[in-house]
């Protein structure tokens, strides 16, 4: 009886064992993926944010997009996540196990403090407005934390 008890806890810990590293690299790529999804909708939100409003001058009222970007919290089933960093040249990340990612912008974009470091798991809000820049007489979108 003893010895059943003792073959059943070892293949216990040897089947936990050989899964652990299975787990840890799904939730590195669920992270990952969800980073990847939170970065494509701010491109598209910097992207659309001239198309659908009129740019206005810098400190003037204007049309507002608020964006959530919403970072995974560590879990079983998610790694953590090292940094977001977002700059005029796109969304960078990177979760703790994986190389570092990002997203470029398709569209000049403004970031009112360059760069904008997101910390901690949870919800962060953005702003982007349409600004007529003198770089940009046209309008350029302009990233801030709400």
């Amino acid at each position: 009886m003893t010895l059943r008890v003792v073959l059943a806890v070892l293949l216990t810990v040897a089947l936990v064992g050989v899964s652990l590293p299975a787990i840890d690299r799904a939730g590195v790529a669920a992270s990952d993926a969800a980073l990847d999804r939170r970065a494509d909708g701010l491109a598209t939100a910097a992207e659309n944010v001239c198309l659908d409003s009129a740019p206005v001058a810098p400190g003037t009222p204007g049309a507002r997009r608020s964006v959530p970007v919403t970072l995974p919290e560590r879990s079983l089933a998610r790694a953590g996540v090292e940094r977001v960093r977002i700059d005029a040249g796109g969304v960078h990340w990177r979760v703790r196990g994986a190389p570092p990612d990002d997203r470029r912008f398709d569209v000049p974009v403004v970031v009112d403090a360059d760069p904008l470091v997101l910390r901690g798991a949870g919800t962060h809000r953005l702003s982007l407005t349409c600004e007529r820049r003198p770089d940009h007489p046209d309008g350029v979108a302009v990233l801030r934390r709400a």
